[in-house]
């Protein structure tokens, strides 16, 4: 639906959940007549394209459970998507309590006749994610996301435009005057960091297929812990005029 995976990955799969992974899954529609609700369920080996060894607790060991459900509204016009993963990543160690961390994500997205507007959400609560170094407390994490993007045509098949917007709290519960060390091996997570992130352009379409993007492209940073704590990062960003070129094959 936000359809320009060539200038950026959604929210979720931005921060490293995962958006692909071996396994089985069973996918199918409530509806086979109309094809507007359906469903997909999955057993995967939490190590997204590659088969790796099972010692890894991270990447073969625990086993990743998937669930997706989504309908289609208003002669698709509305398009809605309800998401849920689980994994479990560690056991536990006598110190720390058995580690997992799991999403619940909703999409929602509407068409107009000019505009395609998109929200995407998600809570992922990550287990026994960080320790508290005042209290010598191991505590979870709650991340809160959530993107926003828009996209349409300005002329017709030649021309057209696409803006987004996503912000990220890797920890909600963050108290800035302690410090914390991080448990967790999903990712390279770190609960420090907020983020916004911008990004806007256009979409010149010269021939069918081929697609020259003028975009930019930004992050900014804010550092959650006090300004006097050891290695604090004052806000900052970064940022980036980019010209996507795309090609779609095949079609």
């Amino acid at each position: 639906m936000w359809g320009y995976r060539s200038i950026e990955k959604t929210i979720t799969d931005f921060h490293k959940t995962n958006s692909y992974d071996v396994g089985v899954s069973l996918q199918g529609v409530f509806d086979p007549s109309t094809k507007n609700y359906g469903y997909v369920f999955m057993v995967g080996n939490n190590s997204t394209s590659s088969l790796l060894t099972a010692a890894n607790a991270n990447t073969g060991f625990y086993k990743m459970f998937y669930g997706d459900v989504w309908g289609k509204f208003l002669d698709s016009k509305l398009v809605v998507d309800l998401y849920a993963d689980y994994v479990q990543t560690a056991p536990s160690t006598g110190i720390i309590n058995p580690q997992s961390h799991n999403v619940l994500k909703a999409f929602v997205a509407y068409s107009f006749p000019q505009v395609t507007i998109g929200v995407e959400a998600y809570t992922q609560s990550i287990a026994q994610a960080v320790t508290n170094s005042q209290t010598k407390l191991v505590e979870d994490a709650t991340v809160q996301a959530m993107s926003i993007w828009a996209r349409g045509p300005i002329i017709k098949d030649k021309l057209g435009f696409f803006a987004r917007f996503d912000t990220y709290n890797p920890d909600t519960d963050y108290n800035t005057a302690d410090s914390y060390t991080v448990n967790t091996n999903f990712g390279s997570y770190t609960p420090t960091v907020k983020e916004q992130f911008y990004t806007a352009g256009l979409d010149f379409t010269p021939e069918k297929n081929i697609h020259f993007m003028p975009n930019f492209w930004t992050v900014y940073y804010r550092d959650q812990r006090d300004p006097a704590t050891a290695g604090y990062l004052t806000n900052d960003h970064s940022l980036v005029y980019r010209l996507t070129f795309f090609y779609t094959f095949g079609k």
